[in-house]
């Protein structure tokens, strides 16, 4: 009977540290990714819409769930197997969608360390790709930005690349 009180009272500890500690670093993800603009930088860079931060976030307050779900059933030596196994297909799937969402990223990548290593456009080139014309301001890793009409436009490394022959 006393051993069951205990194994409860630790049960209800550690679901309550596991919640803390959830709650505390998904705070302190939110209010980092808020100081370094995360959102803003995805979405300039990688042409990422939406809220990444909250995914990780929520992504992290998921994980330390699940470890203290483990926890828990191994403290009271209940067979986690099964939950293991969900937990390694959750990541897999994550890992899955997040190579995806990169599909687009790895060749502007390329295309820019090309441009860059065969010089074939330079800052305040004057260039011409598809209906835009103007000058190059900077070359990135994935994108060139090109000042046109007193516009700042911001062109894909790889529609550059395909554009410029030689």
């Amino acid at each position: 009977m006393i051993s069951t009180i205990i194994k409860f009272i630790e049960v209800s500890i550690y679901i309550l540290l596991g919640i803390i500690l959830a709650r505390f670093i998904s705070n302190l993800l939110d209010r980092t990714f808020k100081k370094i603009d995360l959102d803003e930088t995805l979405a300039l860079e990688f042409d990422m819409g939406g809220r990444i931060s909250s995914y990780l976030k929520y992504t992290v307050r998921i994980l330390i769930y699940f470890t203290t779900l483990l926890l828990i059933f191994n403290r009271m030596n209940i067979s986690t197997t099964v939950l293991e196994k969900v937990v390694i297909i959750f990541f897999v799937t994550v890992f899955i969608l997040i190579i995806l969402s990169f599909r687009n990223i790895l060749p502007n990548i390329s295309s820019g360390i090309k441009l860059r290593l065969y010089k074939k456009i330079n800052k305040n080139d004057k260039i011409k790709i598809e209906r835009i014309t103007g000058e190059v301001i900077d070359i990135g890793f994935l994108e060139t930005k090109i000042l046109s009409n007193s516009e700042i436009i911001y062109i894909p490394n790889k529609l550059i690349s395909k554009s410029i022959k030689g």
